[in-house]
């Protein structure tokens, strides 16, 4: 029982940190127009070309998974 509780803290963790990183990256938009489009288009092409940011993809999805898998296996 410990471990599923672990398990759904710890991926609950990873979920929350990355709406954190997420909402954080989109507040660049409040800058002004010129540095907040510099520093967006700048953001934009990291995500897309940093095989890194692939694996955290796969990482959230599974942290998804796992957290809906053993939420449903502790309420049972």
């Amino acid at each position: 029982m410990f471990l599923r509780k672990s398990i759904i803290a710890v991926t609950g963790l990873f979920l929350c940190l990355f709406l954190v990183v997420h909402l954080s990256a989109n507040c660049i938009l409040i800058l002004p127009e010129e540095t907040a489009r510099t520093l967006y288009n700048s953001y934009a092409t990291v995500l897309r070309e940093s095989p890194l940011i692939k694996l955290i993809a796969y990482v959230l999805y599974l942290s998804i998974v796992l957290h809906i898998i053993y939420a449903v296996l502790i309420t049972r």
